[in-house]
């Protein structure tokens, strides 16, 4: 039996990232309801941990949509009969494409990733976290970014918002924490996309290559690296960890 047996979890995102970790909650025992903005890959993930033996749905959710987002968790409490846990790991990523400078970037970008990465998160963790007080607690995660420590100068609004979930992530660890809410934020690096025989993209390989040279570590991130971790902070083993930013990127932000 695994150490999320019965225990009811949403996925906001079914990429990379998400996608395996919706799985891997699903391996250990998890019911797993997984949404999207494109419902497609929402249901990609949870056939494919259902073809597995596991239990998962699939539904849509519009980060910077409420009415979805409420929508979502709705569906994860009907499926799981309650809600313990809730991974947020979804932002605006065509805003995220057209964002610049504080002097260039259009204000517009930056009210939208406004909503896509903070008040979409905020929303989502507001809806959620009633249900796993009347459920007994439980864990949310969000995914924040090696940016937000290191600013990068052609773009302001990523970074910016990606720091602001860690505030957010302490805000709700200090304020329910007594009640058995747990919130912890991580933070990736970069976990490249693979060509089915392993290796990188052809037109993104030395790019990520130069990446890995940067770290103090002998290879590039896995997405089983974040969802075996994202599984750990789920379970009852990590009960006394609350409240924390937490770095999984390699080492290539030593703090």
């Amino acid at each position: 039996m695994g150490s999320l047996e019965n225990k009811s979890v949403l996925v906001l995102g079914a990429g990379l990232l998400g996608g395996a970790s919706a799985i891997r909650l699903a391996q250990d025992g998890a019911k797993v309801t997984v949404a999207d903005f494109d419902t497609s890959k929402s249901e990609v993930v949870a056939s494919s941990i259902r073809e597995a033996g596991g239990r998962a749905t699939a539904t849509g959710a519009d980060i910077c949509d409420p009415t979805t987002l409420a929508a979502a968790v709705a569906e994860a409490v009907r499926f799981g009969s309650g809600l313990h846990g809730l991974f947020v790991n979804s932002y605006e990523g065509q805003v995220a494409r057209q964002d610049n400078n504080i002097v260039d970037i259009d204000l517009d970008i930056w009210r939208r990733s406004l909503d896509g990465n903070v008040t979409g998160t905020l929303i989502t963790m507001r809806e959620a976290i009633p249900h796993m007080l009347a459920s007994g607690g439980g864990c949310i995660l969000c995914t924040s970014s090696s940016d937000s420590f290191d600013s990068p100068p052609n773009r302001v609004a990523y970074p910016v918002t990606k720091f602001a979930l860690h505030a957010l992530t302490r805000h709700v660890a200090a304020r329910w924490g007594r009640e058995g809410i747990r919130a912890n934020c991580l933070v990736p690096g970069l976990v490249p996309p693979r060509l089915p025989n392993g290796d990188f993209p052809p037109d993104k390989k030395e790019f990520y290559e130069g990446y890995v040279a940067q770290t103090p570590s002998t290879r590039a991130g896995e997405p089983s690296d974040v969802a075996n971790y994202v599984r750990f902070l789920m379970s009852e083993e990590a009960e006394w960890i609350n409240g924390q930013i937490l770095g999984i990127d390699g080492g290539l932000v030593l703090r």
